[in-house]
């Protein structure tokens, strides 16, 4: 059972102070979730042309990963008619081998203090479809889990960069706010505008969309203009009827090189704030 999700960023977490103070707000209220093993949903490990990839190693990094769950997910994805196929690295017996940690994954998790891990890449030459049906797939797993899809956004944001300038990545990140703050979770128009933007989301938005099975985001108190200390609400303990926690899905705040935009945000959701992706930018992304 999903009791958490979020969709958080995987860039620079020193670009501003309170980009770090959203995340460690998002951190306590993983915390506050009770959350068993977190599935990170990551653009930047293993790709496998045609597939799904699931990580199976023991480690990925000095992270522990569910072996077991990782099976799960493996099963549940090929019972949805899914191509998935399980990765391990280094050592041939994957009980003892290790996996590197990518930035996709070992940045959200530097906040989000999980138990266990497992780790999940898209397959962006598969029909998007394919990866809202991979999200709902996950829904009916064992334990109280938290779904991260590891995503930055638009990155071609400036003539200089490494990805250059198109003025799509601006519109990729307002549309991005307008799904979640309208709701429900519906990523697809996001396709149209991907490449030129150079975002490196729409696959792990997708999965999450699955797993959130199309429902609005449940609001929150609203957001100041600017605010300073993260997010703008504190975390809640309390259950939706069926007994499920509710779910959090702060959407990232645009930074871009260190200046904040001058638009209001309408959202009411608790927001962190997205930066150019720095760390992407010194990687192939």
């Amino acid at each position: 059972m999903i009791v958490f999700a979020a969709i958080a960023p995987h860039g620079d977490m020193d670009l501003d102070e309170a980009l770090r103070g959203a995340m460690e707000e998002l951190g306590r209220r993983f915390d506050a979730a009770e959350v068993e093993t977190a599935i990170v949903v990551t653009p930047h490990n293993v790709h496998v042309e045609g597939h799904f990839a699931v990580i199976t190693s023991a480690k990925i990094g000095a992270l522990e990963c569910d072996r077991a769950l990782s099976a799960a997910v493996i099963d549940a994805l090929r019972v949805a008619g899914l191509p998935v196929v399980g990765a391990s690295y280094g050592g041939n017996d994957a009980t003892q081998a290790e996996m590197p940690l990518d930035w996709g994954t070992e940045v959200p998790i530097g906040f989000l203090r999980a138990k266990r891990v497992v780790i999940v890449s898209p397959a962006r030459d598969r029909p998007l479809e394919e990866h809202v049906r991979a999200g709902a797939a996950l829904r009916a797993l064992p334990g109280r889990l938290a779904l991260v899809a590891s995503a930055d956004h638009g990155h071609a944001h400036d003539a200089h960069g490494p990805y250059g300038f198109d003025p799509a990545a601006a519109e990729y990140d307002a549309l991005v706010q307008q799904i979640v703050r309208d709701g429900p979770l519906r990523f697809e128009p996001l396709a149209t505008i991907v490449e030129p933007a150079k975002a490196d989301s729409l696959w792990q938005l997708l999965v999450l969309q699955g797993a959130a099975g199309g429902a609005h985001v449940p609001t929150c108190s609203p957001m100041p203009r600017r605010p300073t200390t993260g997010c703008s609400s504190r975390p809640s303990s309390r259950r939706s009827a069926n007994g499920r926690h509710k779910w959090y899905i702060p959407i990232k705040w645009l930074i871009q090189h260190r200046q904040w935009r001058t638009s209001r945000s309408p959202f009411r959701l608790p927001t962190t704030r997205r930066s150019t992706c720095s760390s992407c930018a010194s990687r192939t992304s």
